[in-house]
């Protein structure tokens, strides 16, 4: 056990908003870790369905920070962030939870790997069965694409390696990786409020010459909600046109911003055919099934403009 005012090797984020016991549950996983000495900061984003006090009855050591109200993924994030010790920080999401020995294979993996900026581990659904994310990749329309997603357990993952980027429910970082990335104090993009935040960090680090690595032994566990029967109607392309408006919204604004802040120039024109044959059927769909979530993606172009303009910078 170490001492309080020691610096943690690792210190944990768990952003809450309304966790219930999903959160409990992700901060004793951080409990058992058999790497000693993890600090936990929790962030809550105004929850009112009394899962922070469940927390504080079971979790004394734990730091929370009260924002009093919902603040977004990237946001809140920050904030747990400016209040992290660690040389590595890991975001933990609310409704995901750790195997015991997470933490010290994700370590002993970068052993002497200096530029690893971050790592992503097998994550599993709630069945321990079902792989949720084994790191994230990009694909030619720059669709974010978890590797794995949906697929039985079968040990098709089991060989670690370099990854384009780690999904943000179970994400670990190195805190040098971290300051040279972070710009004006945000290292999550608040812009994005939420959806895809983690694909841009990613995409920023490997920028500045950063790598990512997915190291299979690192196992984690996600309780990822469902969907909506629209989705499942539809296929995952257009899955947006199940999501509440504000949330549509994010998804797909976030898309750009995404591309327009990290995609050199000339990959830009060269995709353009690929961009246009992937987002125009859902630019269809948005005008004739959700118009309103349209308009707000149109009325954001100053954000766009803003991205372009902050291209080459972290």
């Amino acid at each position: 056990m170490v001492e309080a005012t020691a610096k943690p090797r690792v210190s944990a984020v768990i952003l809450n908003w309304n966790g219930g016991d999903d959160l409990v549950q992700a901060v004793a996983s951080l409990a058992a870790q058999t790497l000693a000495g993890v600090e936990v900061v929790v962030v809550d984003n105004g929850s009112t369905d009394g899962s922070l006090e469940r927390l504080e009855a079971t979790h004394a050591a734990v730091t929370v920070v009260r924002l009093g109200e919902n603040t977004g993924f990237c946001a809140g994030n920050n904030r747990g962030l400016a209040r992290a010790r660690g040389d590595w920080v890991l975001f933990l999401n609310c409704d995901a939870w750790l195997d015991p020995r997470f933490l010290e294979h994700a370590l002993a993996a970068v052993q002497g790997l200096d530029r690893v900026g971050f790592v992503a581990g097998k994550v599993l659904r709630a069945d321990g069965r079902t792989i949720d994310t084994t790191g994230e990749f990009l694909s030619s329309t720059r669709r974010v694409v978890e590797r794995g997603w949906g697929e039985a357990d079968r040990g098709q993952y089991e060989v670690g390696g370099e990854i384009p980027a780690v999904c943000g429910a179970v994400a670990l970082y190195r805190r040098s990786c971290i300051d040279d990335i972070a710009r004006d104090g945000e290292f999550f993009d608040e812009r994005f409020f939420a959806f895809w935040e983690d694909a841009d960090v990613s995409w920023r680090a490997r920028r500045r010459g950063w790598r990512g690595l997915y190291v299979p032994g690192a196992v984690a566990y996600h309780r990822r909600g469902g969907t909506g029967v629209e989705v499942r109607l539809l296929g995952r392309k257009l899955a947006l046109l199940g999501r509440p408006e504000a949330l549509a919204f994010h998804m797909v604004k976030n898309r750009y911003l995404m591309i327009l802040k990290n995609e050199a120039a000339w990959e830009l024109v060269l995709r353009l055919p690929l961009y246009l044959g992937y987002d125009l059927p859902r630019f269809l769909a948005l005008a004739v099934l959700r118009p309103r979530v349209l308009w707000r993606v149109l009325g954001a172009w100053r954000l766009y403009r803003d991205a372009w303009r902050q291209r080459g910078s972290a």
